[in-house]
């Protein structure tokens, strides 16, 4: 357990990279790591990393992420879910427009 708890905690090291170099040597440190492991498991899991290497090592070119959408899309899903169905699709498009626009107060700091 331990050994994998490892492993995975330097999985997301690779993203404290300066640049995609570092980070590539990172990930390659990475695979070696998994597989002298011996965890059939992580082995398994790291050759399907491995063939999205390409794409995780793009995330240092220009450091964005698709989170922001990923937020919004679980947004709708939860509204949808809480809406039991929705007659008409008006309503539905504005409930999904008034979601993800509005944005509100925060509380105060209390100091």
């Amino acid at each position: 357990m331990g050994a994998a708890w490892r492993l995975k905690e330097a999985f997301a090291d690779i993203y404290e990279s300066a640049d995609r170099a570092e980070a590539g040597r990172r990930f390659d440190d990475w695979m070696r790591r998994v597989e002298g492991s011996g965890l059939s498991e992580l082995a398994a899991t790291a050759r399907v990393v491995d063939s999205w290497r390409e794409q995780i090592l793009n995330y240092f070119d220009d450091r964005q992420t698709n989170a922001f959408a990923e937020g919004i899309t679980n947004k709708i899903k939860v509204m949808k879910r809480r809406g039991y169905g929705h007659r008409r699709s008006d309503r539905y498009r504005h409930k999904v427009q008034h979601l993800t626009t509005h944005r509100p107060a925060h509380p105060p700091l209390i100091a």
